[in-house]
């Protein structure tokens, strides 16, 4: 929580300034600011400490600079299908082989081998809609749900130790899921309010 946090009041600042440098510079900060934090999470402290996944931060915001040109990338056909999938088996093969190589393998492999499954997931879903209303509300709190899981887990395991696994389950997903669709909606307030 305290990753998202900072990058919250990084992307904050960066936003804030970019009337100054322009919004082409921004993005190069914000993208330059996660990849140096990640990797010095990953150099200097502890590794398991969100270091891959603050890259899923730069592909966001490169997707959202490029998407006319993703969209080209992503559009599917065979022959993107079976390339992506066969670099992401290829990939995942030496990642297996190649884990516990410092850097080369336990950073780099992990970091390529995810920017590759998503163009294939991309590429596969890109011309298909999914969506009803619960889909559509499902994905609304997506990233609350990311966030409270583990919250919820925390508490109900602490709470109710002797549970049984299916109502710790059960009351787990109904519990993350009330807890973030509270926290979608004040959030969704609360961004409104502090627009720039």
């Amino acid at each position: 929580m305290l990753v998202l946090l900072q990058y919250c009041l990084w992307f904050y600042l960066v936003t804030l300034g970019r009337y100054f440098y322009g919004e082409r510079t921004a993005q190069l900060m914000l993208i330059i600011g996660v990849a140096v934090s990640s990797l010095v999470m990953y150099f200097c402290f502890d590794a398991n400490d969100w270091c891959y996944e603050r890259w899923g931060l730069v592909w966001g915001v490169l997707l959202f600079l490029y998407m006319p040109k993703v969209k080209r990338l992503v559009k599917p056909n065979v022959q993107k299908i079976v390339v992506f999938g066969l670099l992401g088996f290829m990939l995942g093969a030496a990642y297996l082989k190649f884990k516990p190589v410092f850097f080369y393998g336990e950073y780099l492999l992990k970091i390529v081998l995810g920017m590759t499954i998503i163009l294939l997931l991309f590429t596969l879903s890109s011309q298909r809609k999914f969506g009803n209303k619960a889909i559509n509300f499902l994905g609304d709190i997506s990233y609350e749900v990311y966030l409270s899981h583990h919250v919820v887990m925390t508490v109900l395991s602490s709470l109710f130790p002797l549970l049984p696994s299916g109502c710790f389950i059960l009351i787990t997903v109904l519990g993350t899921i009330m807890l973030s669709a509270i926290l979608h909606h004040v959030g969704s307030f609360l961004v409104k309010r502090c627009r720039i």
